[in-house]
């Protein structure tokens, strides 16, 4: 099956994002290792990296938006055990 233009671009953007996301997955877990037994914590913008991630995508302007629209914000989304969950719409 052959996609539209329109859908293609879609996965494309998901692509990007989830690939976008694995690799602030991964900056998350080395700041993790990093700061295992010394004193302090990870910076919480690592520590929520799907917003992190979403921030960056924005300023790079890899984020659909409605045309002459600003990108919305993101929103999160938590685990019971107050873990970010990365999500789309």
């Amino acid at each position: 099956m052959l996609l539209k233009d329109y859908q293609q671009n879609a996965l494309d953007q998901l692509d990007r994002y989830l690939d976008a996301l694995k690799e602030a997955l991964k900056e998350r877990d080395d700041a993790r290792e990093f700061f295992r037994g010394r004193s302090g914590a990870p910076p919480a913008s690592i520590e929520n990296f799907p917003e992190a991630t979403w921030g960056k995508m924005g300023e790079k302007k890899l984020l659909p938006a409605p045309a002459g629209a600003e990108v919305p914000a993101h929103i999160p989304r938590t685990a019971a055990s107050g873990a970010p969950i990365p999500h789309v719409c």
